[in-house]
């Protein structure tokens, strides 16, 4: 090869791949689970919800989960029942135990990263929970105030995108949990912020011993499969 097209060949631009910095992990999040049986039944239905505190040390991710899974203290979930009973707040070992005891599937949405004055509005909401004041009724508090919640009221209340409705989880299970979830996403963008999801996270939130299918905000999930 003569040298002038030696030369040539070495003055082409080579297009190297781009390199994938995955993004900070440090901050706080929110993952939301809904239960349901096949096929539906009220009674073996249930939305809860993981939020964590993550940081980035010099030897790993060092993680903080917290759970709001708002159940009757005796899980006999009672569809139509009136009368608020004692409730229970579980971890999301506990709920995942109760879950796969009565074999119902789970799925998931997110991570999402939220700011940290929501987690600290989850924590406190999760404070009340379990101080005592609070009762549970599956119809949910008729009143965006009421110290009664059912599973899905319990978590989403404990903020201004949870406020909007007086029941944000408009059927129960899965699918009112995608309603949720679809739900907080609108009211994060009117405010002029991202929901920003990092699936990735997942398997550093969640025990990888309990399977759960992901799912995306609003996406329909059939009552028969």
């Amino acid at each position: 090869m003569s040298p002038p097209r030696l030369l040539a060949l070495l003055l082409i631009p080579v297009a190297f791949p781009a390199v994938a910095t995955a993004q900070p992990a440090d901050g706080y999040y929110i993952t939301v689970f809904g239960s349901g049986s096949n096929p539906l039944r009220v009674k073996r239905t249930h939305t809860f919800a993981t939020f964590s505190h993550v940081q980035q040390t010099p030897t790993g991710l060092v993680v903080e989960n917290s759970t709001i899974s708002w159940m009757p203290a005796n899980f006999n979930i009672r569809a139509l029942a009136f009368r608020p009973e004692r409730g229970v707040n579980l971890t999301q070992e506990q709920t995942f135990a109760w879950t796969e005891s009565v074999g119902i599937r789970t799925s998931v949405w997110g991570p999402f990263r939220i700011p940290p004055e929501r987690y600290d509005a989850l924590m406190a909401r999760k404070a009340d929970l379990e101080s005592g004041r609070f009762s549970y009724r599956a119809l949910g508090g008729f009143t965006k105030d009421a110290l009664v919640s059912n599973c899905g009221q319990s978590f989403s209340r404990a903020g201004i995108n949870g406020s909007r409705f007086l029941h944000p989880t408009p059927f129960p299970g899965e699918q009112g949990t995608s309603e949720l979830v679809k739900r907080a996403a609108r009211a994060t963008a009117a405010e002029g912020r991202t929901l920003v999801e990092r699936p990735d996270l997942l398997p550093v939130l969640l025990n990888p011993g309990h399977p759960v299918t992901q799912r995306e905000p609003g996406e329909r999930i059939t009552r028969f499969r």
